[in-house]
């Protein structure tokens, strides 16, 4: 990844630090031993109490499925690794990864309601971090649109990212409204308009 003062680019490129594929190994490596934990905690139990040894069977099949992926996963990390790229323009932040599936992910600066730095425990300890970019198209409980992950310099990436959409807010659809197209209707207006037809009702009734 470049480096220097980012904010003054129109464009540019960057890669994920090759921190990011340690992060995989930790990770999946995490899973492996997860899997074997929960697998062990439960068969044993179920030899205890029924002595099956039929039930070591079940064990060594979650075994050899658990160590098949885990040897295809780190073989295939560091494709997935150098095809990930990303693109900061002014208009856009475009994401490339996937080497069987080639994915292009554009995001628009001004759909971008909100961008968070996010620090795992992996990412502390290998000294990197992810960008989560949110938009308006996108709710919480789905999590963010796009990330942009294996970082050192998440920080200098944040706040120029920041810099580029702070232009868009002008733009905002709210913003964009006329005010003599859409009239601010005060609360005393409002209360002026109900009284004035209750005295209305009033009278009609009055009338009758």
């Amino acid at each position: 990844m470049r480096c220097g003062n980012l904010s003054k680019e129109k464009n540019f490129e960057f890669k994920p630090d090759k921190k990011l594929l340690t992060k995989y190994y930790v990770s999946s490596i995490i899973v492996f031993l997860t899997i074997i934990l929960f697998s062990v905690a439960f068969l044993v139990p179920m030899f205890i109490i029924e002595y099956n040894p039929q039930i070591w069977i079940i064990g060594y099949v979650i075994g050899g499925i658990s160590v098949a992926g885990l040897g295809c996963a780190f073989i295939l990390f560091p494709f997935y690794y150098r095809s990930i790229r990303y693109e900061l323009t002014d208009k856009e932040m475009i994401v490339y990864r996937g080497f069987i599936q080639k994915v292009m992910k554009v995001v628009p600066l001004r759909a971008i309601t909100n961008i968070a730095v996010v620090r795992g425990p992996i990412d502390r300890i290998i000294g990197i971090g992810r960008i989560q970019i949110h938009t308006a198209g996108y709710s919480t409980n789905q999590g963010p649109e796009e990330k942009i992950d294996g970082l050192i310099q998440y920080q200098e990436i944040y706040e120029t990212l920041s810099q580029k959409i702070k232009q868009f807010k002008p733009m905002t659809p709210l913003a964009s409204l006329e005010e003599e197209d859409y009239p601010i209707i005060e609360p005393t207006d409002i209360n002026a308009a109900i009284l004035s037809e209750l005295k209305e009702i009033k009278e009609i009734l009055k009338n009758k």
